[in-house]
């Protein structure tokens, strides 16, 4: 396969919502599906996570940080954030997920 042929998969930072699903780590990770949910319920994962009721959203800044290699590393023994708002920072992603949630809703008359 020449040069020409192969993909290349370009990630396109400004286009990613503010709060990424396991569906947006998949993707850019090349993840499959149970990988992908193996990584968010590990007790250690690398990145900060929220966990909103059966959903997880991860933040944007957060996860492009870690991709980048800038985010500092967690502490061992670390599970998913459960609505433990600890800033206001968290306040602000939560609100932003739930505003996702419910033009998702919207738009699509279902959850």
């Amino acid at each position: 396969m020449n040069e020409q042929q192969k993909e290349h998969f370009v990630l396109d930072r400004d286009a990613l919502p503010e709060a990424l699903s396991p569906q947006h780590i998949q993707d850019i990770l090349g993840l499959s599906r149970k990988a992908t949910y193996e990584l968010m319920n590990s007790n250690n994962p690398p990145f900060r996570i929220l966990k909103v009721g059966n959903r997880f959203k991860i933040s944007k800044k957060v996860f492009l940080e870690w991709f980048d290699g800038s985010y500092p590393k967690k502490k061992p023994g670390r599970r998913p954030a459960r609505m433990g708002l600890d800033a206001e920072t968290d306040i602000e992603f939560v609100a932003k997920a739930l505003l996702e949630l419910i033009d998702k809703y919207n738009k699509h008359n279902r959850w």
